[in-house]
């Protein structure tokens, strides 16, 4: 199976998952969202790049929390991206867009001042990279 195939058979997957309720509080952890940010806090990081964004649970408190920074949320799910979008656009969000990512192809060239988050399901682990 070819590489293109494989993302293909993940984004539909993800794309059907990912948009629910049950989904939404499975990942949802107050306690540790508020670690992440206090962890960003400590530093002056000008973007934010959410791995794995889903709904958005950690890049949306992220945007309001830290408006001089700017946030991507990056996702497989292309649905699930149009509709974080959506929100944004509505909510007049300027700091904050959600862009799609196969793992194939590579979106920022320029990756000084970044902070990776990545909210980690099992454990409920952060990952970070500076």
């Amino acid at each position: 199976m070819k590489d293109i195939e494989i993302v293909q058979q993940a984004k539909e997957s993800f794309n059907r998952i990912i948009d629910n309720k049950t989904y939404a509080n499975i990942i949802k952890d107050d306690n540790h969202l508020l670690e992440i940010m206090d962890l960003i806090e400590e530093s002056n990081y000008r973007r934010i790049l959410d791995i794995g964004t889903g709904t958005g649970y950690l890049a949306f408190p992220l945007a309001e929390r830290f408006p001089k920074s700017t946030v991507c949320g990056i996702d497989i799910a292309d649905a699930i991206i149009q509709k974080n979008n959506e929100i944004v656009k509505e909510k007049g969000i300027t700091n904050l867009s959600f862009e799609v990512f196969d793992g194939l192809n590579y979106l920022f060239e320029d990756e000084s001042g970044t902070v990776w988050v990545k909210h980690i399901d099992v454990g409920n682990t952060v990952y970070m990279k500076a």
